[in-house]
This record gives structure tokens, sequence and C-alpha cells, in this order.
């Protein structure tokens, strides 16, 4: 599951840096691109702890992995926390994408209808597509490194 975490958030970062570039730096995209870091740095802690030969049980580590196993202990509960922040803001985040890409457009005889901006052609369609791909990978990968760190809890 850890290199799973790992591709979705180098994924996540790539179509967030194409959706930035499309979107000309809106805040959705930037918020996602800061939710991936957050969550990135979970994962990429956990994952040198584990290449370090490392285990979350203490008592199966050497005198090396004792030292990973600490800062893991005390460093688990403020990951756990922080992805459960990350995934709500995530969710947030796709809730307002999906609310910018629909716009209303008036007809003639003045009633509001939705109009997805992904029914566009050229750059703004590429930007809607973007955006709204990266929303889907950020909370992904958010559930992903979520479910890694919760299921890698510190025992002694």
């Amino acid at each position: 599951m850890g290199s799973l975490a790992l591709i979705l958030a180098v994924l996540a970062i790539a179509v967030g840096a194409a959706a930035e570039f499309a979107s000309r730096r809106h805040p959705l995209v930037l918020t996602g691109l800061v939710l991936n870091g957050l969550a990135m740095v979970s994962v990429a802690t956990l994952w040198v702890m584990r290449r370090n030969g490392a285990s979350p049980v203490g008592q199966l580590n050497s005198a090396d992995g004792r030292d990973w196993w600490s800062v893991w202990f005390h460093l688990w509960p403020v990951f756990a926390l922080g992805l459960l922040a990350c995934f709500q803001i995530a969710l947030v985040v796709l809730f307002a994408t999906i609310v910018v890409l629909v716009r209303t457009r008036r007809h003639a005889e003045g009633t509001p209808t939705p109009r997805l901006l992904l029914e566009r052609r050229g750059p703004v369609r590429v930007a809607a597509v973007a955006m709204l791909a990266h929303a889907l990978l950020t909370l992904a990968q958010v559930c992903a490194a979520a479910w890694w760190v919760g299921s890698n809890f510190p025992d002694a």
C-alpha cells in the first residue's frame, strides 16, 4: 500500500502542476497541491522508516530501528490527525471544484440552466479536466496515505 500511496502522490502532484499551469494559479489547485505535500510528508516518513529496516512494532526492531520507531511513535498522532484534516479539506476542495466547474447560463427566457465548463473547447476545457482530475487524485492520495499510516500504528 505504501507504493500505491507514493505513486498517487507523484501522480497527483504532476496533474496538479498541469492544472495550475492550465488554470493560472487557481486557489483550489494550490490548496490541493498543499494537501499533496502534507500527505506526502507522512508517507515519506513511514517509507524511509520501513526502508531502513524499522518496524512499527517496537519489539521487532534492532538498536538502529528503535530510533526510527521512537520518531514514528511521536509523530504518528500528528500524522493521523493531520491526514484526517487533509481528508476533510480534500472533500471540500473536490466539492468546490465541482461547483466551480458548473456554471449557470441564461437562456432567452431568462431561466438559469447549469452548463459544464467541460462542454467548452480549448484551454478552458483542459483546465477544467485538469482541475477535476487533480481534486479526485488528491482525495485518493490522502485516503491511501491515511490508510497506510493508520495501519502502521506504533506498537510497543
